[in-house]
């Protein structure tokens, strides 16, 4: 049993240890200002209930296709704090989402005229003219699709899609449904073989981590789930946090030859298909270079953040 010395020895130890915590919450709310936090600012992983609902009412930026273009695709530069963008009504057609560490395109893919002729048409476009009206929309672009090759660039005035940015290809698809089964389509994807070929193309071009892209299905809903204000039925998006990790001091290299006072800012972005996703399909990307600064009235040392990169 404590003394009373022990009790108020106890007390203290207690208020010392909430003094504590609450300084680490505060620094955590401005990370920058402190590159040797250990504070983290992370997506939930696995995300609590209703997760997702939320996070898609409160943040979600939606791609709007519009019904006189085969494709539609627009770049979406990283905003500083938790946001999300993706493409939504997705019932048969299929999205292109591109990140890499400046931001990230997402494009919404028609099934009609890109994949097939019309409604009654079951056969595949030829390859000939899935790659005009799909693969080569998104390069040259149109008037609803910003260029993919303009956001690329050359190496000497690279773009934010460009290789030196580790962009990565996703392409998002549909399952191929029990009655496609019946009329003799027994791939898992409705649209496997140009799938495959459009992720392969636009990795080509951008370059980037992963040699010939990755490819995804979804689960077809009905109209009124996938044009729904919630849930996740026929949706691909893109959720991501500039502020995942604390700064990080680049050290005098190859990266910084003259030993600058530059820190890394690192995020965290993740893919989710319908309600899901896949652990594969999450990356920690370096958005931002900051120059470090002496804060006011001192001599050394990082204080407040400085001019960016």
């Amino acid at each position: 049993m404590k003394t009373p010395r022990g009790w108020i020895r106890a007390i203290c130890e207690i208020l010392l240890t909430v003094n504590s915590i609450a300084g680490h919450v505060s620094a955590a709310a401005t990370p920058w200002e402190n590159s040797n936090s250990l504070i983290k600012r992370a997506l939930p992983d696995p995300p609590p209930p209703g997760y997702v609902d939320s996070v898609l009412n409160r943040l979600a930026r939606w791609l709007t296709p519009p019904l006189d273009e085969a494709v539609d695709g627009r770049f979406y530069p990283y905003e500083e704090g938790h946001h999300v963008v993706g493409v939504k009504d997705l019932r048969g057609c299929t999205a292109v989402v591109i990140p890499s560490d400046k931001g990230v395109f997402v494009a919404h893919v028609w099934e009609i005229p890109v994949f097939r002729g019309s409604e009654r048409e079951q056969t595949l476009r030829s390859e000939a003219t899935f790659l005009r009206l799909g693969f080569e929309s998104l390069v040259r672009g149109n008037p609803d699709c910003t260029s993919l090759a303009s956001l690329v660039g050359t190496d000497e005035t690279p773009g934010p899609m460009h290789r030196f940015y580790h962009p990565e290809v996703h392409v998002i698809t549909p399952y191929t449904t029990r009655d496609e089964q019946r009329q003799g389509i027994h791939t898992p994807l409705r649209y496997e073989q140009y799938a495959n070929l459009l992720a392969h193309r636009l990795q080509s071009l951008v370059g980037g981590i992963t040699p010939g892209g990755i490819v995804r299905g979804y689960f077809r809903g009905s109209a009124r789930e996938a044009r729904s204000r919630s849930g996740t039925v026929g949706r691909a998006f893109l959720e991501y946090d500039t502020n995942e990790l604390p700064p990080r001091r680049i050290p005098k290299g190859p990266q910084n030859p003259e030993g600058k006072p530059w820190s890394v800012l690192e995020g965290k972005w993740r893919l989710w298909v319908g309600p899901s996703h896949n652990e594969e399909d999450e990356r920690i990307f370096r958005w931002r270079v900051v120059e470090d600064r002496p804060a006011a009235g001192s001599g050394s040392g990082s204080g407040s953040r400085g001019s960016q990169h």
